[in-house]
């Protein structure tokens, strides 16, 4: 509780006790009592009702400013969370940028092995295939000369009549 409410309550027990000591107190009649009972209790209710009105007041004054501070705070972590998914979504970016140029660069690289491994692949088998047919050449070349060897060496045959 505030300073200045500890002030009215106070100040308003100040009054209640007072006014009960006075009438309780003073030399008067059994009516002249009860009248001023009345009256004293009307006053404490006049009293109680405007200091709750005041305090009525200052609690709402208070669920007010609460709440325009709720508010206030709810839209600095709304701009927070925007500015922040913002530079996520920046950092982000640029890594997806990153990998796919490394993803490109090493296709491209992939590509340049292949074309290489290819290219000497395809070397290796035209020597593969010059040195089988040289070999080829040779053994035909050898072969023939068997043949030509063996059809002069063999006797011909008889003619028959």
């Amino acid at each position: 509780m505030s300073k200045g409410g500890k002030f009215v309550k106070g100040t308003f027990i100040g009054a209640v006790l007072g006014a009960i000591a006075g009438v309780l107190l003073a030399p008067k009649s059994g009516k002249e009592t009860r009248e001023d009972i009345q009256q004293k209790s009307k006053e404490v209710t006049d009293e109680a009702s405007k200091h709750v009105g005041r305090v009525s007041k200052q609690a709402t004054r208070q669920a007010k400013q609460a709440q325009r501070q709720a508010k206030k705070t709810s839209r600095q972590v709304q701009r927070q969370a925007k500015k922040t998914t913002k530079q996520v979504t920046k950092q982000a970016n640029q890594v997806k940028r990153q990998v796919t140029s490394q993803a490109k660069k090493s296709q491209r690289q992939a590509v340049r092995e292949v074309n290489k491994a290819t290219r000497q692949a395809g070397s290796q088998v035209r020597k593969a295939t010059s040195q089988a047919s040289k070999q080829v050449n040779k053994s035909t070349k050898q072969a023939q000369r068997q043949v030509s060897k063996a059809t002069k060496s063999k006797p011909k045959p008889k003619k028959r009549p």
